[in-house]
């Protein structure tokens, strides 16, 4: 029985690097975040998955497609799609919190922007449950 979880998501693999390098290719002002993603790399999922072995159960889940983030991060970029997508994430944040219908709705939505989480991912979202001991 797991007593403590612990999730760790991150940036992983080459496509999603090679996502950020075009990203920084293409925007006249790279945000400072993807400047330290291309200084400092992705480690591989596996890499993540084995570093938390040791402490207990892991499971690895993708988040976000690599095409569907790099449009994401250019329309968040771009000011008059970003203004546009700001008001969507306000009226599906609002919907999430309702729940119903419209929760389920926006639920779709969501996972169609993110490219349905299909690989190869953006990120990896690695799920931890550490054993508790008596």
């Amino acid at each position: 029985m797991a007593g403590r979880r612990l999730v760790v998501a991150c940036p992983c693999g080459q496509p999603a690097l090679e996502a950020d390098r075009r990203l920084a290719r293409a925007l006249p002002r790279p945000p400072g975040w993807l400047d330290e993603h291309l200084e400092n790399g992705f480690p591989e999922r596996e890499d993540l998955a084995a570093a938390l072995e040791p402490h207990g159960s892991v499971r690895l889940l993708g988040n976000e497609n690599v095409a569907s983030h790099e449009r994401l991060v250019r329309a968040e970029l771009s000011p008059l799609p970003a203004a546009a997508g700001r008001l969507v994430a306000l009226a599906l944040a609002s919907a999430l919190r309702r729940g119903g219908r419209g929760g389920r709705l926006a639920d779709w939505l969501l996972a169609r922007v993110r490219g349905g989480d299909r690989e190869p991912a953006y990120r990896a979202v690695a799920v931890l449950d550490v054993e508790c001991r008596a």
